[in-house]
């Protein structure tokens, strides 16, 4: 009975050592978190608010010297999309080089193929959305002239001209006219456009609809119910009309990235939906799909809407998200292969999430090969990658 005294005092004496320890470890772990945060929630308003920014003009581009003289699909075929983050710029090159020169039989052969074969670069991506995307920008650059642009839209008419019956041609001047109507409304609020923009952007987007609708209507090519989204946010479409549209186009192909990013992004509060409803959205159009399909979708449109939150109140609020988000890029990796790209997006979710340990994998086959299609900024990415490899400013302190 004399040594209970004794066991209860060596009890509680080991207690207070391990409490210790435990404060011991908080305080040195928590400097680390609240750094990342900070600088990550930092680096987020910078994207929120951002700088007055250069405009984007430039010189057109020109086709790279190896694939002159070939066909466009071969070309493209031998572009390293996995390893080398250059060859998106390669991509996009040739193809404006190409719609330039006025090449419209390659671009029509190449982009119908596209429609037929749904191929997708390494990583998950659609080649289709990509060729459509570019051929829309004006090839010298989002805020060239109006001249320039009108020059584009000439050519990508011409380009219908000589194909009237393509599934392609005017998809892609339709979706070009919502650029050039995005052009003159511009990225502020709406009580910062003035009247003479708002009368253009309507313009516009009515000339791009006007097109849309004169395309041949059987077999629509996914470009062009993802272009037609595009004129339905700008138009301020209703719910019912927005979901009709959408239901035809996820019913004509229902892997279609491109579809559910525009509609999470309609339904965001600053359009024309409530808070969480783009969540809620992703959820339910992820579990429609099934899968790992589904979960793939839902890690993208996730990650998507994760440029619009801070990333303090992105990882308050999607605690319970990063299981299925995580297994959807990972299901991107095992069905179309990994990719730079899709490693740099992984490093992203999982700072976001705050995954060490997925985040590390990403860091190390990514090193110093930033893709700036991914990050919002140079600085987010070296952040996010210090702290995933515990360099830095996240080395451990001696």
């Amino acid at each position: 009975m004399a040594r209970a005294p004794r066991i209860g005092f060596i009890l509680a004496f080991m207690l207070v050592l391990f409490s210790a320890g435990v404060v011991s470890t908080y305080l040195f772990v928590r400097p680390l978190v609240a750094n990342f945060l900070q600088a990550a929630q930092h680096n987020q308003r910078k994207e929120t608010l951002p700088e007055p920014r250069q405009l984007d003009v430039h010189p057109p581009p020109t086709e790279p010297h190896a694939s002159l003289g070939q066909s466009l699909g071969e070309a493209l075929s031998k572009l390293d999309y996995a390893t080398d983050l250059a060859a998106f710029k390669d991509f996009d090159a040739t193809l404006q080089a190409r719609l330039l020169h006025g090449d419209y039989a390659s671009l029509e052969g190449f982009g119908t193929e596209l429609v037929r074969t749904k191929s997708r670069f390494p990583g998950g991506s659609w080649k289709l959305q990509r060729f459509g995307e570019t051929l829309a920008k004006c090839p010298t650059g989002e805020d060239s002239a109006d001249t320039e642009w009108q020059a584009h839209l000439d050519r990508l008419k011409a380009w219908s001209l000589a194909y009237p019956h393509s599934k392609i041609a005017s998809c892609v001047s339709g979706l070009s006219w919502t650029s050039f109507a995005w052009k003159a409304r511009g990225t502020g609020y709406a009580n910062t456009v003035t009247k003479e923009s708002w009368q253009l952007f309507k313009e516009r987007l009515a000339a791009g609809r006007s097109v849309l609708e004169g395309a041949p209507q059987e077999g629509r090519s996914p470009i062009w119910y993802s272009a037609m989204q595009v004129v339905a946010l700008g138009q301020g479409w209703e719910r019912a009309a927005y979901d009709r549209l959408f239901d035809q186009a996820v019913t004509s192909e229902p892997r279609y990235q491109s579809f559910y990013l525009r509609k999470s992004y309609y339904l965001l509060p600053r359009w024309n939906g409530s808070e969480g409803e783009s969540e809620a959205f992703a959820a339910k159009a992820a579990d429609g799909l099934g899968g790992e399909a589904g979960d793939e979708v839902f890690a993208l449109v996730m990650m998507n809407l994760s440029n619009y939150q801070g990333l303090k109140e992105w990882r308050q609020s999607h605690v319970g998200d990063w299981p299925r988000i995580k297994r959807g890029f990972s299901a991107m990796g095992k069905e179309f292969g990994t990719s730079l790209r899709l490693e740099n997006q992984c490093l992203r979710a999982a700072g976001y999430a705050g995954d060490l340990a997925f985040a590390r994998t990403s860091a190390l086959a990514i090193r110093d090969r930033l893709d700036l299609e991914t990050w919002n900024s140079k600085e987010g990415f070296i952040d996010f990658r210090d702290w995933a490899l515990c360099q830095g400013r996240y080395a451990p302190k001696h």
